[in-house]
C-alpha cells in the first residue's frame, strides 16, 4: 500500500465526498476517485482515477 511506502514523508487522507460535499466542492472534485496533493495549503497535483503508477509519479515529484 503506498501509504506506507510514503510513511513519515506524507499524510495521505481519505475523504467520503458524499458525507463532506461541501470538502468535494472546495478542491472541485467531480470524479471518483480524485487524489488532490496538497503542499500546505498549495494544490501541487491532482490525478483522476486508479492509476498508483500516476500517482506514485506525481508524490515522487513533489517531495
Amino acid at each position: 500500500m503506498m501509504a506506507g511506502e510514503f510513511a513519515g514523508r506524507v499524510k495521505i487522507v481519505a475523504v467520503d465526498v458524499d458525507q463532506s460535499r461541501d470538502v468535494a466542492q472546495e478542491y472541485e472534485v467531480s470524479a471518483m476517485p480524485t487524489l488532490v496533493l496538497m503542499k500546505g495549503s498549495e494544490e501541487v497535483g491532482r490525478v483522476k482515477g486508479a492509476s498508483k503508477d500516476k500517482i506514485r509519479a506525481l508524490i515522487e515529484n513533489a517531495l
